[in-house]
């Protein structure tokens, strides 16, 4: 069990500001690496007082401009420190977009992360620089498959889901299928052999107050 840690910008005039409109601009400023670094440092403060045995992981995700600000490693370890939280309970997400980089950098970041005993996983997958050789040397643990495809599982989409799937059992990868919105779409990812799932059918986002009374009673349910 995890929840995966979304940032949003409160404006004081514009009101809260989706990610898609200020993070590509964080990319190219450079801003990225400090607020990654607040990020981290914030969801796993947050995550340390998370109920449960075992308590969900965090999964935060790291942009490829973090990675190649060559700061990563640390901002991690750092915000492990301050927090306490176990790298068990801690997964990080890249996208595909790590495929169209150079993997000189961006292979030793993640391995020298899974040594930490945290897991990677691919985000977004099947919608960008997919490449069976990059996919195969990077060191991830977890393929995740995109909304799009999940939306669509009932018609064009369920053999490419069911493709991936034969592909991940074939690297020893997991998938998860996120964006999952309605019980017969999950019904239909268990039975092709997806059974980990993530979205609103299960859970809507939820301001970080308001987290720890969800999952106490979520496991009173």
């Amino acid at each position: 069990r995890a929840l995966e840690a979304l940032v949003r910008w409160e404006h004081p005039t514009r009101g809260t500001i989706h990610p898609n409109d200020f993070i590509p601009l964080a990319e190219r400023s450079g801003d990225i690496v400090p607020i990654g670094r607040w990020v981290f440092e914030q969801a796993c403060i947050a995550a340390a007082s998370w109920p449960g045995t075992p308590a969900p992981a965090v999964s935060l995700n790291v942009s490829v401009a973090q990675i190649i600000g060559g700061t990563v490693v640390s901002d991690v370890r750092a915000a492990l420190v301050a927090s306490g939280l176990p790298t068990s309970r801690v997964h990080l997400e890249v996208t595909e977009t790590v495929f169209a980089e150079d993997h000189k950098l961006i292979i030793p970041t993640l391995v020298a992360l899974r040594e930490m005993g945290i897991s990677i996983s691919l985000d977004d997958f099947g919608t960008g620089f997919s490449s069976l050789s990059y996919l195969r040397s990077l060191p991830i643990d977890t393929i995740k498959i995109d909304k799009s495809f999940v939306d669509d599982v009932q018609n064009e989409s369920g053999p490419i889901i069911k493709a991936i799937r034969a592909l991940a059992d074939a690297l020893a990868i997991e998938v998860i299928a996120e964006g999952v919105e309605t019980a017969q779409d999950a019904a239909i990812l268990i039975s092709m052999g997806v059974y980990l799932l993530q979205g609103y059918l299960f859970a809507q986002p939820i301001p970080q107050d308001f987290v720890v009374s969800w999952l106490l009673d979520a496991d009173a349910r």
